[in-house]
């Protein structure tokens, strides 16, 4: 089969036979590449000496693979890479352009709808949908540092506290059933929009958008290897959470009661009737309400929305939204600038707007639904849930000393447990089926961290002798 002509021209170093056979065609010779590498896509730069460099004839692209403008000598250079030459302008040399800001957007974006459609090629079948999603879920999620999640969530807690106090209210106040759902979640979801503007944490989220760490643990061929690594980010997540989660707790309870205080102060009475926080009480015990299967429904909820976040995320770049807006019409009115700082914002944000969005009306909607088809369907998340137990306990005299208390406790514990491990069950079994991976190794896998857990259980919420000794022994 005969190649096109624009690629021949920068054919080097393969046989005659494969049809390349032009003057600037250089026949089994060593084209001196650099090593494999480089962003935004990975390329082998010519070496100095190197064959290929000024060996393109007629025109080139303005670009190489990475964006550096071509030529940067007398001709462009063969093969994807140009090799920048000492002394040029950043943009490169001779009469190439440069590479705009909307072009550089534009190049991303083809770049990545590229990669997509080399992972999920139509005839792929399961992987046409999992691996997708799978593939761009919270990325940076599994970046975060303990002591980062600590502070954050800290600082998440007091907006917490607030979207409690005002879904305490919406839903004691006598509203239609589908007004008092639409409230409670656009109550919620207006709330983690803000705290995603100002780079905050909530608390269990994190492990339901893990499943891109886990996808690229799963695909090492290293079978003991894989599983040692993801026994390893298993624990770092629970480590995590569990700081996040004392952090959003404490700051929680300091809020609700400095807010109650502060109430009945001005009103002369509590925030929360004595009636209204004794039903609170009786709603967060493990075992005469239906808080361990309400958490765990919660957990599937966490995971539900990273999916629809990942969903977005893969539709926005396959649909070129970015692209889209940054070469809209409207630039002509506003400017192109803030068109392609709009453009921007877009790309990087649109994940995380659709997660906070769908999982704030999830968590709003869910009770209404619940209540209006008489299913016992309600949410239990540990800090919301901590919230609303410190609003009651601060309504109530010597609430500290009653055994409600303590079983209201027990409960929101059961709710961490139970948030952190369904979401991140979920996470794992997804990526799990978007590769194919033997059902079997996720019994080995919890077989090892039952064992995890027996030997070392402090490591799962602490920094322990395990990992220095693994790191003595490295």
């Amino acid at each position: 089969m005969r190649l096109p002509r624009y690629t021949r021209r920068m054919a080097i170093g393969l046989p005659v036979a494969c049809g390349f056979n032009l003057p600037s065609d250089a026949i089994v010779t060593d084209p001196l590449l650099g090593p494999f590498g480089g962003t935004p896509v990975s390329v082998m730069e010519p070496l100095a000496g190197s064959p290929a460099l000024d060996r393109a004839v007629g025109p080139c692209p303005a670009t190489d693979a990475r964006g550096v403008a071509r030529p940067q000598g007398g001709a462009c250079d063969s093969g994807a890479a140009e090799r920048p030459v000492a002394g040029m302008p950043p943009g490169g040399g001779g009469n190439a352009p440069h590479l705009s800001i909307a072009s550089k957007l534009r190049v991303a974006a083809n770049l990545k709808t590229i990669a997509l459609k080399l992972a999920c090629p139509a005839s792929a079948g399961k992987c046409s949908g999992s691996v997708k999603i799978v593939g761009t879920v919270a990325k940076t999620s599994a970046k975060k540092k303990t002591r980062k999640v600590t502070i954050a969530s800290g600082r998440y807690s007091i907006a917490g506290g607030k979207s409690k106090t005002l879904k305490l209210k919406v839903t004691h106040i006598g509203l239609p059933l589908f007004v008092e759902g639409l409230l409670s979640g656009l109550n919620y979801a207006v709330s983690f929009l803000l705290l995603q503007h100002f780079h905050l944490i909530l608390a269990t989220k994190q492990p339901a958008m893990t499943a891109a760490t886990l996808a690229r643990m799963i695909r090492s061929r290293d079978r003991s290897e894989r599983l040692d690594r993801m026994v390893e980010f298993t624990v770092h997540i629970c480590r995590s959470q569990f700081a996040a989660v004392m952090a959003n707790v404490s700051v929680v309870f300091i809020g609700a009661f400095l807010f109650n205080f502060f109430w009945r102060l001005a009103l002369g009475h509590s925030f929360l009737a004595e009636k209204e926080a004794q039903h609170v009480f009786e709603t967060l015990s493990p075992v005469n309400s239906g808080t361990v299967f309400y958490a765990a429904l919660t957990g599937a909820i966490l995971w539900m929305a990273a999916m629809v976040g990942g969903w977005m995320d893969n539709w926005t770049v396959y649909h070129r939204l970015p692209q889209a807006i940054a070469e809209h019409r409207l630039g002509e009115r506003f400017g192109r600038r803030r068109m392609v700082r709009a453009a921007g914002i877009v790309a990087r944000n649109v994940s995380g707007w659709a997660t906070s969005i769908s999982l704030g009306f999830l968590l709003g909607l869910a009770p209404v639904i619940g209540r209006f088809l008489g299913l016992p369907i309600d949410v239990r998340h540990v800090t919301l849930s901590s919230g609303s137990l410190a609003f009651a306990g601060s309504a109530l005299q010597g609430w500290f000393t009653t055994a409600w208390f303590f079983w209201a406790l027990a409960g929101v514990a059961t709710m961490f447990v139970l948030n952190l491990g369904v979401s991140f069950f979920l996470s794992l079994y997804t990526a799990t089926r978007a590769y194919d991976l033997p059902r079997r190794e996720l019994r080995v896998l919890g077989a090892r961290l039952f064992r995890r857990l027996l030997r070392h259980p402090l490591d799962f919420v602490l920094p322990g002798k395990f990992e220095e000794e693994q790191k003595e022994k490295e």
